[in-house]
């Protein structure tokens, strides 16, 4: 269930991703971080309700708070988790934001990395991260072959690549994708 949405509730609230779970659908949520360093759930970089408006990296999580957005930590233990889930969509590439992620995920739950141009230093901030919930998933969303190429070092035995639709009909992008995910030597 994208963000919850779809079961009557506003999407990226607590209420919704129950209500998805109930229903038996993991639900997708998206995290960003605040400029306390906290992680909110929230799908756009800036906010204009107010009275938050700006960047959501440049506002407090007391600040947004007042706004009624949730926070990370709100999610962590929702309706049938065991069963379906949580896929945390990671935006920006913050080590900090990573190991807030992976303090709260478990196992059943996909972290979904954009890979597009990422550092190595980022790279290896979510492997390392990760080892602190072995039994989640990380699928990296790769935008090119390079993507793959410089994400293939990172991977753990269980992870793998998103590919938009029109990188499926790319079959370089697809052959090595599944190639480096699946543990075969290019």
């Amino acid at each position: 269930s994208h963000r919850g949405n779809g079961f009557g509730f506003p999407e990226n609230t607590v209420e919704a991703v129950n209500e998805a779970a109930r229903n038996g659908f993991r639900s997708e949520i998206d995290v960003r971080l605040t400029a306390d360093k906290r992680a909110v759930v929230f799908h756009d970089a800036t906010i204009d309700t107010p009275p938050c408006r700006g960047l959501i990296s440049e506002l407090s999580s007391a600040q947004l708070a007042s706004c009624g957005l949730p926070f990370l930590e709100n999610f962590s233990n929702f309706t049938n988790r065991h069963l379906v889930g949580l896929m945390v969509h990671v935006k920006g590439q913050s080590s900090d934001l990573i190991n807030l992620v992976f303090a709260h995920v478990g196992p059943g739950d996909v972290v979904f990395i954009d890979s597009g141009n990422a550092p190595k230093g980022y790279l290896q901030a979510v492997r390392d991260a990760s080892a602190a919930s072995p039994g989640a998933r990380i699928t990296y969303c790769a935008h090119g072959v390079e993507d793959v190429d410089a994400v293939k070092p990172y991977l753990r035995w269980g992870d793998g690549f998103s590919l938009s639709t029109a990188h499926l009909w790319r079959d370089e992008l697809f052959r090595k994708a599944f190639r480096a995910s699946h543990g075969v030597v290019t």
